[in-house]
C-alpha cells in the first residue's frame, strides 16, 4: 500500500494507524519518507528493494525543501536524508510539481483551450445554463479560477492523486454526461501516464526495468 510498483493504486496516501496525537502524526509524515529513502537505498546494490524506491522518493518529494535539506527534529534526534539523495530529490520534486499541472490536471487546460466559449466537450449537451446551473464550460472556467486562487495546481507535489469522490460528485452535478465522462476518462489516463513516468522523475529506469532488477 505504501510502496506500490506493479499497478496504479486507488490511493497514494499512506494509511497508518496508531498515531495518538495530531502533533505526532504531523511529525511522522515528515519523518517516515526520509527514513524510507535511506533504508531502501541501502539495499539497492543487491536490488533487494529496488521496486520500493520510486514511491519512497515520491513520498519524500512531498516534503518542504527545508525538510529535505536540513532534516526533521524528532525529539532529541535529527532525522536527515543521506546527502547523496538530496540533489535527486530536489530535481525529482520539481519534476513532480510540474507534472501535477502539466499532466495530472492537463485535461482542464485542454478543455478550456480546445472548446468553448460554452461547450465543455465535442458532444456537450449543456451549452446553455439549465435549471439554474452554469453551463459546462462556465463551470470549468470557475473551477480553473478557484484552482489558481488557491494554488491547487502549482502549490502541491501530490501529482499521483487525481479526482476524489467529492470532486466527481460535484462534476457530475454541474456537467452534462458527455463532459463528465470525458473529464473522468482523461483524468484517469493522465494519472496512468504520470504513474508510468514516476521512476524517471528521480533518475531511475522504467517500471519494467526496475521490476526486472527487483
Amino acid at each position: 500500500m505504501l510502496f506500490p510498483s506493479k499497478k496504479v493504486p486507488t490511493s497514494f496516501k499512506p494509511i497508518i494507524g496508531g498515531i495518538d496525537t495530531e502533533e505526532r502524526q504531523k511529525r511522522f509524515y515528515r519523518i517516515f519518507p526520509i527514513e524510507a529513502v535511506n533504508i531502501f537505498s541501502n539495499y539497492s546494490w543487491s536490488y533487494d528493494y529496488t521496486a520500493f524506491l520510486p514511491m519512497a522518493y515520491y513520498h519524500a518529494s512531498q516534503l518542504s525543501i527545508e525538510d529535505i535539506m536540513d532534516g526533521v527534529q524528532d525529539g532529541h534526534k535529527l532525522v536527515k536524508l543521506d546527502p547523496q539523495h538530496i540533489p535527486v530529490l530536489l530535481k525529482g520534486r520539481e519534476a513532480v510539481f510540474k507534472s501535477r499541472r502539466g499532466l495530472t490536471f492537463s485535461w482542464l487546460d485542454r478543455r478550456l483551450g480546445d472548446y468553448g466559449p460554452t461547450n465543455g466537450s465535442p458532444g456537450c449537451s449543456n451549452a446553455q445554463s439549465q435549471k439554474g446551473r452554469e453551463h459546462c464550460y462556465r463551470f470549468l472556467q470557475r473551477l480553473y479560477g478557484h484552482f489558481r486562487k488557491t494554488g491547487f495546481l502549482d502549490g502541491h507535489a501530490n501529482a499521483l492523486e487525481g479526482l476524489n469522490e467529492n470532486a466527481k460528485g460535484l462534476f457530475k452535478y454541474y456537467m452534462c454526461s458527455s463532459c463528465y465522462e470525458g473529464v473522468l476518462s482523461e483524468a484517469e489516463e493522465s494519472l496512468r501516464i504520470n504513474w508510468r513516468r514516476l521512476p524517471g522523475y528521480f533518475g531511475l529506469e522504467s517500471w519494467e526495468a526496475v521490476l526486472r532488477h527487483q
